[in-house]
């Protein structure tokens, strides 16, 4: 199979980033059959062991709102030759043809938007009676 890990925004230090990476470290350690591709904001050195059947795609754009936008519009392309993609940092597009699987690691900035900044509340959308909204 050939599956398609949205990583992008692991770069950063904290708990994403190590649970996504050690996610990958140990998926890549034990399959050895399938081929995946990692998408990423930056070269994941941790990554490089497992090349060839690992490929690292980097998104173009820093900006996280840029490289969203940069996501809704490309992925629907570059996915459809592969048999899945796990979307590892609450992200979801539109339009993408095959299996999906999308990991939410927190609602926090749902339940309690006063303690973000609001563009990122805006991303996320609002609480509907008591529910994030869709």
């Amino acid at each position: 199979m050939k599956i398609a890990i949205e990583a992008m925004g692991i770069q950063n230090p904290g708990g994403g980033r190590s649970s996504i990476l050690n996610l990958l470290v140990n998926l890549f350690r034990i399959d050895s059959q399938n081929e995946y591709l990692v998408i990423l904001s930056k070269l994941e050195p941790g990554l490089e062991p497992f090349s060839p059947r690992v490929k690292q795609h980097i998104a173009p754009f820093g900006n996280r709102f840029l490289v969203r936008i940069w996501a809704q519009a490309v992925f629907p392309f570059l996915l459809r030759r592969f048999d899945g993609v796990h979307f590892t940092k609450n992200l979801n597009v539109w339009g993408v043809p095959i299996p999906q699987i999308i990991t939410i690691h927190d609602l926090t900035i749902l339940y309690f938007p006063e303690h973000f900044p609001k563009s990122d509340v805006f991303y996320c959308g609002p609480l509907k009676n008591g529910r994030p909204g869709t």
